[in-house]
């Protein structure tokens, strides 16, 4: 109950609230402390049970972060390849946004992208959805393809943005798969971490 609680106040909190409300940056901040606030209270628990085992085991658990990150990296590295070439190097709407945001709001987009976003969609996509599903199969691939399709609603302006939707599932899917095979959820908030800390830099040093 709790997780599909969580799941339903992510997607009308993130994704049907903006439809129907117009509001400015201060209501966006305040959403987002909401969602992070909800995800710590309901997955308490879990987080605090995954966070001594994750301590106690650190070593093994860091190593296997860093060997799944890099497979992942090769991955939307073969992902990208096409994409960039079919839409002549054009970013996905996801990324565009992002970067207008670096624009404005450096330090808040930098949170957003390296604390946020980490706890709060592998709390959602990751942990909430694998205790609603537990073929292995079945939540990998759910939760990739939601994690893929939830990163390009609303940014789709050209038919060509829709195919980003391959490029953000496969993330999805390495994260999924990484935090099935180990079961600790710190191990996929790690890995996205890395990944969009690593994203954020970039495009901190490019402008």
């Amino acid at each position: 109950i709790k997780s599909v609680l969580l799941i339903l106040l992510f997607i009308i909190l993130m994704y049907l609230v903006p439809l129907l409300f117009n509001y400015d940056k201060k209501f966006s901040v305040i959403i987002y402390i909401i969602l992070f606030i909800l995800v710590l209270i309901f997955n308490y628990k879990k987080l605090k049970n995954d966070f001594y085992l994750f301590k106690s085991n650190k070593k093994i658990y860091i190593k296997f972060i860093l060997k799944r990150y890099i497979i992942m990296l090769l991955v939307l590295m073969i992902m990208s390849v096409p994409i960039i070439l079919i839409n002549n190097g054009k970013q996905s709407g996801n990324q565009e946004l992002i970067n207008i945001m670096f624009g404005k709001f450096p330090l808040l987009t930098f949170l957003l992208t390296t604390l946020y976003a980490p706890v709060v969609e592998e709390n959602i996509f990751r942990l909430s959805l694998r205790n609603l599903i537990n073929n292995k199969y079945i939540f990998i691939l759910v939760s990739g393809v939601a994690f893929g399709i939830l990163h390009i609603i609303g940014k789709v302006a050209t038919v060509y943005d829709l195919i980003y939707v391959f490029q953000y599932s496969a993330l999805g899917i390495c994260l999924s798969k990484a935090y099935y095979d180990s079961k600790n959820i710190y191990v996929s908030i790690g890995m996205h971490f890395i990944q969009n800390f690593i994203a954020a830099i970039l495009v901190l040093l490019l402008k």
